[in-house]
């Protein structure tokens, strides 16, 4: 069921297993990053309400693989905002925001 989920921007991506779902996008300027993401969380809360499926907000996370020190990320799902964390499990593998795979290993 769960496989019928998708976005309307091409430039966002679900990687989907089992109830595990992440959104990804890549580019370099943040504000329109944000503003892709977030339609893309919007779509996919307005099609898991459609659908009967409820996303587990404590566990709803994003993280920024980059360098950059400073960067303002303000994602909703809802309106509950989207915690910025510094590192993320998906699947059983830990990344960090700098994709050194430290914690992992």
């Amino acid at each position: 069921m769960i496989n019928d989920l998708v976005v309307s921007d091409p430039k966002v991506r679900l990687s989907i297993f089992a109830d595990d779902t992440a959104v990804l996008i890549n580019g370099s300027n943040i504000t329109i990053l944000n503003k892709q993401l977030q339609r893309a969380f919007d779509e996919i809360y307005n099609w898991c309400s459609a659908w009967g499926f409820k996303i587990s907000e404590s566990k709803t996370q994003c993280i920024l693989f980059s360098y950059k020190r400073n960067v303002d990320v303000n994602l909703r799902l809802a309106t509950r905002a989207i915690p910025l964390v510094n590192e993320i499990r998906f699947l059983g593998l830990i990344f960090d925001r700098h994709l050194t795979w430290s914690s992992h290993i």
